[in-house]
Formats: C-alpha cells, structure tokens, sequence
C-alpha cells in the first residue's frame, strides 16, 4: 500500500470564494490551495502552519535534508 494523504474538497474561504490561506497568483488553479491542505492535515490544523518559515515548509515538501 502507497503512503498517502487522503483530504475532502473543501478549501476554507473568505470574502469573494478566495481562499483563506495560499493560493495561485492567476487565481483559477486549485494546486496551491490543495497541497497547503495537505501539509496543514499533516501537522494537524492550518493553526499549525502558522509562524512557520518558509524554509522548514520546502524542506517538507521536497524531502531535503536541513
């Protein structure tokens, strides 16, 4: 079986259909939004998430070594 992170389709919004958090400069892509998702359910909470450094967040999602 393949590790895997299983999330709904529901992206928290605000004012306008926005996205709450990230999200893709032209404003019709969904990837960016998505993939916060998934790191936020890993880490427990988009609460979590906040604070961070960008840096920490790239190690994550690429698998780099600090």
């Amino acid at each position: 079986m393949e590790n895997g992170v299983v999330i709904e389709d529901w992206i928290p919004c605000e004012g306008q259909g926005k996205p709450a958090f990230a999200s893709s400069q032209k404003g019709n892509e969904l990837w960016v939004s998505i993939l916060e998702k998934v790191h936020a359910k890993l880490y427990g909470s988009y609460e979590a998430l906040e604070g961070g450094v960008v840096h920490d967040a790239l190690v994550d999602l690429t698998g780099r070594i600090n």
